[in-house]
């Protein structure tokens, strides 16, 4: 299988989010077993610690065709690194497969469901110069084209998502079960295509069906899509919709989907990625009782 790496710097627009406070009720994770740790992340190349020096993070995301991948965030700066295995040089962008397959996504998402990278974070920074790119953000967000369920009275979840990401599936389902069970929340989908032509020719699919929301909750439900629009300029709107979805991942360097934006119940925007192994405890810090 042939791969290909595309060498692409992503500078942020925002300093590197702060980890949010964790809720009152919440269960410190107990760190692994030093045997166990270092099964899950190996050491850290020289070339990746040389980075860290610098003021930069990094997270161990996995291997993958001969090739170490770490997520390193640091002063202006999240992006995806490579390091191919017994040599010492970092290279930075996108791997695909041959058939244009976003693999980096795939790794991303995989690394968050096994645990390995941080989760909830605070996307406006507790620094004067920054303030207000939360809200920013957030609007940015709110401007999109969104496919809505749940009360309009609710409070309001974004979330990011690709058609063939199977945690978007497990998280969409997590809170229409919240809402059909009474929960004041309203989900505000954002198809996001992200793992390749497939997801985009389904995202392109629903945004082109006569009622894009009914046409994503049906796909949801059993997998159902309605055809591709034959009117030209219903593709096209289609289209451009799903760039400007791609457009705000790519600007405030979204890593991989689900990703969940929201306003904390203490007024800061606060995001999380992958399907939140603790539920209650995003519902707890977005004021969701």
């Amino acid at each position: 299988m042939r791969h290909f790496i595309f060498f692409v710097f992503f500078f942020a627009v925002f300093a590197v989010p702060a980890r949010a406070e964790a809720p009152a009720n919440a269960v410190p994770v107990a760190a692994p077993e030093p045997e166990a740790a270092a099964a899950q992340a190996p050491e850290v190349p020289a070339a990746i610690a040389v980075l860290l020096e610098a003021g930069s993070t990094a997270q161990y995301v996995g291997e993958e065709a001969g090739y170490q991948a770490w997520l390193l965030i640091g002063p202006g700066q999240k992006q995806v690194s490579y390091i191919k295995l017994g040599e010492n040089t970092v290279i930075s962008g996108t791997m695909t497969d041959e058939k244009g397959e976003n693999m980096s996504a795939r790794q991303l998402l995989q690394a968050a469901a096994d645990g390995k990278l941080e989760n909830i974070a605070e996307i406006t920074p507790e620094t004067a110069k920054n303030q207000g790119l939360g809200d920013k953000f957030l609007a940015e967000t709110a401007a999109l084209r969104t496919l809505a369920y749940g009360p309009s009275t609710g409070k309001t979840l974004y979330v990011f998502m690709d058609p063939n990401c199977p945690y978007c599936h497990q998280f969409d389902k997590a809170v229409r079960d919240l809402i059909t069970a009474g929960k004041s929340v309203q989900l505000l989908v954002i198809p996001a295509p992200i793992l390749g032509p497939d997801s985009r020719d389904k995202a392109v699919r629903i945004y082109g069906a006569a009622s894009p929301t009914a046409a994503w909750e049906k796909f949801m439900a059993d997998g159902t899509l309605p055809d591709l629009p034959t009117d030209p300029a219903v593709k096209e709107d289609a289209e451009k919709t799903i760039a400007a979805n791609l457009h705000v991942m790519s600007r405030w360097k979204l890593p991989l989907v689900p990703m969940i934006i929201w306003r904390g119940a203490d007024g800061r925007v606060m995001m999380s990625y992958g399907t939140p192994k603790d539920m209650q405890e995003l519902l707890h810090n977005a004021g969701i009782e």
